[in-house]
């Protein structure tokens, strides 16, 4: 229920804390985001995809809404009672079998170089596919995503995140270069903003 407090918190009422928001998609949605997801359907009545669509726009809205997994509100209308009773069994059974539910999961067949290819013909020429970006980033484990950086620089001898920091701008980019961050390197990073 943590987890979705906090990420209600950063999008209700005017404006959005981008940081919370971010920092929580990325750390969580390899982990447990569905059982997250699940929380905050039930704590607020509404779906953390609904939410994340309403306060946010653009490429930025795409990729949090893949990190998100899917719309609970295309099951049905809402009941609050269910939802209690429903909550309640949640609860006792998370209390005796703990079972984490990611919306990302290694892509079962990938190939890194084709990968390192197509995000650097993303962001060659005129103009970037951010389609193409996000489509690759958010669809790749984060173990994946170290590899696709490794392959990246030994096939083209170029660095990926320079490469995505030059070519992407504003939230979006502080979400793509999160998600391509080992999560030593995110904690470290999330750790460096809390102390500036």
């Amino acid at each position: 229920m943590f987890f979705a407090k906090r990420l209600y918190k950063s999008m209700k009422g005017l404006g959005t804390a981008d940081h919370t928001l971010i920092r929580i998609m990325i750390c969580r949605a390899e982990i447990d985001m569905l059982d997250i997801r699940e929380c905050f359907r039930l704590g607020y009545e509404k779906s953390l995809y609904n939410m994340i669509q309403e306060d946010t726009s653009g490429d930025y809205k795409r990729t949090l809404l893949q990190l998100c997994g899917g719309d609970d509100d295309l099951a049905g209308e809402f009941f609050p009672e269910a939802a209690q009773i429903a909550y309640k069994m949640w609860e006792l059974s998370a209390m005796t079998n703990v079972q984490l539910r990611p919306t990302i999961m290694s892509a079962a067949a990938y190939d890194p170089a084709a990968d390192a290819q197509a995000l650097r013909k993303a962001m060659k020429g005129f103009g970037t596919d951010e389609d193409a970006i996000i489509d690759i980033v958010v669809r790749r484990s984060n173990a994946q995503r170290q590899e696709i950086r490794r392959t990246f620089k030994s096939l083209l001898g170029r660095d990926l995140m320079k490469d995505l920091k030059s070519e992407l701008s504003k939230n979006l980019e502080r979400l793509i270069i999160a998600l391509m961050l080992t999560p030593a390197e995110f904690d470290a990073k999330m750790m460096r903003k809390a102390i500036e």
